[in-house]
């Protein structure tokens, strides 16, 4: 059972409940769910903290909370931009891509570009540009084209 197994890392049902910002009851009550494998009763995080502690026999109390810590450091769309992007370089550090995303990370030579880029996301996603957006979009057409023929 997961409490047990919460005993003997010398984890605090408390000190849970506050990494994972719910109360200590809350806590309980998933754990409880969780024994029962009622796992949609659980939040995102718990599932996850629930599941690393089940899968990983040796992990330690310190495990935990750096699963914590590095896993499950909030809830935001923005935190999990920034964990795929992260994880992206690390998996892929030698690429184009991620060769490229520290170019704009640490200069700014490519800022206009970015900008632009930024700019027209929501333009390259659209069904039916305006006229004026179709404008804006010319010199990507152009610059995917020339890619396009340069490659073939």
């Amino acid at each position: 059972m997961l409490k047990d197994r919460l005993k003997e890392m010398d984890l605090r049902i408390t000190e849970l409940a506050e990494y994972l910002h719910v109360s200590r009851p809350t806590m309980y009550k998933f754990i409880e769910c969780y024994d029962k494998k009622q796992f949609k009763a659980l939040n995102k995080e718990a599932l996850q903290l629930f599941n690393y502690i089940v899968e990983n026999e040796l992990v330690g109390k310190r495990g935990v909370i750096s699963f914590i810590l590095t896993k499950l450091s909030g809830d935001s769309a923005a935190d999990d931009i920034e964990g795929q992007v992260m994880n992206y370089l690390k998996s892929n550090p030698d690429s184009k891509k991620s060769l490229f995303i520290k170019e704009c990370v640490t200069t700014d030579s490519f800022d206009k570009v970015v900008y632009y880029l930024a700019d027209i996301i929501p333009i390259l996603k659209s069904k039916s540009p305006s006229e004026d957006e179709r404008n804006l979009l010319a010199p990507y057409d152009e610059l995917i084209k020339n890619l396009t023929e340069t490659n073939h």
